[in-house]
């Protein structure tokens, strides 16, 4: 994704959870640790990454300040896109779809 080595890319990932912890964001929304069997059968580290985290990794901006600016942008932007419905319009579109099943179901039962 990024022309990095796993090794490199791991090295990387650690140096951003220090980073992140620094700047007193939590860890939990970021880069979730975990290990993959290799071809000897041993456990190795990876990262299970999400589509949250391979924005993080793709934004490469460089240092503290970075780091910081680059998980809030990523934060945010993930925060209005749950925005983008509302629960309330939610809300209304199930209650509207319930409704037209109950009239759909009421025409075939009469």
């Amino acid at each position: 994704m990024v022309g990095k080595n796993h090794y490199d890319l791991l090295k990387d990932i650690r140096k951003y959870c220090v980073q992140l912890a620094e700047g007193k964001i939590p860890l939990g929304e970021f880069f979730s640790e975990s290990k993959y069997p290799d071809s000897n059968n041993q456990n190795r580290p990876c990262y299970l990454v999400t589509k949250k985290d391979c924005e993080f990794i793709a934004y490469k901006l460089t240092g503290q300040k970075g780091i910081e600016f680059t998980a809030r942008y990523v934060n945010r932007f993930h925060e209005m896109e749950k925005d983008c419905i509302h629960p309330e319009q939610l809300n209304q579109l199930l209650c509207n779809s319930a409704l037209r099943c109950l009239e759909i179901s009421k025409e075939y039962l009469l």
